[in-house]
């Protein structure tokens, strides 16, 4: 027992390229199982959300306005089902990298390269202000605009769209190999990058910039236009 308990830190002691290199890598079909466990399990949560959750009327103009993305979005009403979702699934995803891409390699489901839950609680510290500073539009409630989004619709966006970009964004750690794992935005790291990351790098930006400027110019220029 005791010599069990030693391996354990003597793991948890390890850097995080000692211990990539330890771990064996997950197959396919456990890939999928925890994949699709992931997916039904999102599904289901987010059903009972907003089953179970009601809005919270702001009563704020400022709230509104702020919010406000023509007619895709215009209340006051803060979706309390949606944030509920957004932490589940934001939990969900640290547990499923551990499980599924590392495998099980890991000290336990909550830890990530650090001997510690340092980044696990860092993600629970910032559920909530990433919640309000872009996901809180993101994801879609029935109560968001007038004409008022049919249930369906908003299961499509948010497990269709909002969910897909999420799971793509928890399969970086198989990308962690080779070159790519340089491929990181701290001072330390760039200047490491050779002419192939500084093109990833220019490609990431691009789309995203891209994506956002079309996202508002579809918000309110055409709203605009059609007056």
């Amino acid at each position: 027992m005791a010599g069990g308990v030693e391996r354990q830190l003597d793991c948890e002691e390890l850097t995080f390229e000692q211990r990539r290199h330890l771990k064996q890598p997950p197959n396919f079909l456990w890939w999928l199982a925890c994949s699709l466990f992931l997916y039904c399990g999102c599904y289901w949560v987010h059903t009972l959300c907003h089953d179970v959750f009601t809005p919270f009327d702001t009563e704020s103009e400022v709230f509104r306005s702020f919010y406000m993305r023509g007619s895709h979005r215009n209340t006051t009403l803060f979706s309390v089902a949606n944030l509920m979702f957004y932490a589940i699934t934001n939990i969900a995803g640290h547990i499923y990298v551990n499980a599924c891409n590392m495998n099980c390699s890991r000290a336990s489901l909550f830890h990530s390269s650090y001997p510690s839950r340092r980044d696990f609680i860092t993600t629970l510290l910032l559920i909530v202000p990433y919640f309000l500073l872009g996901n809180i539009v993101t994801l879609k409630a029935p109560h968001d605009t007038a004409s008022s989004l049919s249930a369906d619709d908003c299961l499509r966006n948010n497990m269709g769209t909002w969910f897909l970009g999420h799971f793509i964004g928890l399969q970086y750690t198989h990308f962690n190999q080779g070159f790519l794992k340089d491929f990181n935005f701290a001072p330390e790291k760039m200047k490491l990058w050779g002419a192939k990351l500084w093109a990833i790098a220019f490609l990431v930006m691009a789309t995203y910039f891209g994506t956002t400027l079309f996202t508002l110019y579809m918000c309110f220029y055409l709203d605009m236009a059609a007056f």
